[in-house]
């Protein structure tokens, strides 16, 4: 996979992590200067029907022409950080 920027996460429980268990995440992606438009297109195709999340959104900066915000309330952490290991893992099967 090519570099196309930089992540920066803030994690954000939604509520009491005990009462929920509901996960939330706010992430501040800068991306490579002239690849916004492509990485909001990777973003938004990758959000399509992940078990466990119930909203994906992604926004761009208005500040900041190489930043985008992705906005993710997951079902559980234990949701986000299996999607988030099975990506990488097939990011490691194809590639290698």
């Amino acid at each position: 996979m090519e570099y196309l920027g930089v992540v920066t996460v803030t994690p954000v429980l939604a509520g009491s992590k005990e009462a929920s268990g509901m996960y939330g995440l706010i992430a501040k992606l800068t991306v490579v200067p002239g690849r916004r438009e492509e990485m909001v297109g990777i973003l938004k195709e990758s959000a399509a029907d992940m078990p466990g999340c119930f909203s994906y959104v992604v926004a761009k900066d208005s500040a900041d022409e190489n930043a985008i915000w992705a906005t993710e309330v997951w079902d559980s952490i234990v949701s986000h950080d299996c999607l988030s290991i099975a990506a990488v893992c097939e990011e490691r099967h194809t590639s290698g």
